[in-house]
């Protein structure tokens, strides 16, 4: 388990191990010659000038090519000494895919050998770019019966990611999702393994690609971040000269680095999935929240058959979904009027939106979204404008009541606990 130390200024104090890495690789073909005192100045102009590059780098095209190439060539040098180590097997999979710099990117060429030399004070490690899953269970295969006496006790992915997909190719369908999961991806790894899913949003809520791993590979535990991350680093125990990932951290603010979360079942569980997906994810909280009824209980007392503007708003709400959050909307419904059908249900929401069944559904519906995405900072900012957006709604609708001399309808019957 992370600690206050390990994510306390976590990515500050990694700097100085990161940086003599990256400069013992930039310059490792230009010695460093002259007199003290001139090397001394030379070690500060080379580390200033290696800082520097790397705030103003600039992601190109061509240097993810070309260290996803280096990346090949020192990755075979370092698979070529295992059979001189006697450490515990770690795997090492970097995505052959990129379109940011945030795998390839120069910055990055650096980062993977800080990363693997830390991991090789106490694994011997297997590094290798992969573009598939099956590209990555392949070299698990060949590196376990490479090395039958040794267990791989620990798997680090670095790739792109999302809530529901881990970006390893090029292609929609080389990307690891919960539908095209190989449920034996890690079945031949350590049955204690750990498995790092080095991804941005991997761990996003309680519905994601990490937890779907997990439930394809009893035994072993994923970690996964939930908001965006870079820079992370494994907590690593060792215990009667056995190490052990039993965490890892990650730099998403600056000071105080987020701890990944874990997942693990003792035995195989059953899939998730279907579930909402990312990249219809914001825009259906961003169209529930759009109705000021769904996020809003306290404007029920002011509900009325004549309120053809709340009427609109549940409609148009509903017709901006997702076909998923649709389904997931009707079902609620489908649940508090049992004796409805799928159909029967979506024609009683078009007809009856202000029915206490249907603002159940849509209510129930948007808090299972937005808790999806409960991690990221800007969240709990947000549902703070929402709060006192709704108190302002209210204040509007009371007044607007009192001035028209008219009561205030009485709380909708039949509202679901």
């Amino acid at each position: 388990m992370a600690t206050l130390s390990d994510t306390l200024f976590m990515i500050p104090r990694e700097l100085p191990t990161y940086l003599k890495v990256a400069y013992s690789i930039r310059y490792k073909d230009e010695p460093n010659t002259g007199n003290y005192l001139e090397r001394i100045i030379r070690v500060v102009q080379r580390t200033f000038t290696l800082i520097k590059e790397l705030i103003a780098y600039r992601p190109q095209h061509l240097d993810f090519y070309r260290n996803r190439e280096q990346l090949n060539t020192d990755f075979e040098k370092i698979n070529n000494t295992l059979l001189k180590n006697e450490k515990p097997l770690c795997v090492y999979f970097v995505s052959a895919h990129d379109d940011n710099g945030a795998i390839l990117g120069n910055h990055l060429y650096y980062y993977h050998h800080y990363k693997i030399q830390g991991l090789q004070k106490h694994f011997a490690v297997a590094p290798k770019i992969v573009s598939s899953q099956n590209e990555m269970k392949d070299f698990i295969i060949s590196v376990r019966n490479d090395h039958p006496d040794k267990e791989i006790k620990f798997v680090d992915v670095v790739t792109h990611g999302g809530k529901s997909s881990l970006e390893i190719g090029t292609g929609y369908q080389t990307s690891i999702t919960p539908k095209r999961l190989r449920k034996d991806l890690f079945s031949d790894c350590a049955d204690d393994a750990t498995i790092l899913l080095d991804a941005c949003a991997t761990g996003l809520g309680d519905r994601n690609i990490a937890d779907e791993i997990a439930r394809a590979t009893p035994g072993r535990t994923i970690l996964a971040a939930g908001p965006s991350m870079y820079f992370s680093k494994p907590v690593i125990q060792v215990r009667k000269n056995q190490p052990r990932v039993v965490s890892a951290v990650h730099g998403f603010a600056i000071f105080n680095a987020y701890t990944c979360k874990s997942f693990s079942y003792k035995t195989g569980q059953p899939s998730q999935y279907p579930y909402v997906k990312d990249r219809n994810l914001k825009n259906d909280i961003r169209s529930m929240a759009a109705s000021s009824l769904v996020r809003n209980r306290w404007l029920d007392p002011f509900i009325k058959e004549d309120r053809n503007d709340f009427k609109q708003q549940i409609l148009d709400s509903y017709n901006q979904l997702s076909e998923e959050t649709k389904t997931m909307v009707i079902k609620k419904i489908c649940e508090n009027k049992s004796t409805f059908n799928d159909a029967d249900c979506e024609e009683f929401l078009t007809k009856h939106p202000l029915d206490s069944c249907v603002l159940s559904a849509f209510r129930s519906i948007f808090n299972e979204l937005t808790h999806e995405v409960r991690e990221y900072p800007s969240v709990k900012w947000i549902k703070l404008g929402l709060s006192i957006l709704n108190m302002l709604q209210v204040a509007k609708e009371a007044f607007r009541s009192l001035v028209c001399r008219q009561p205030v309808a009485p709380l909708l019957t039949n509202q679901p606990s």
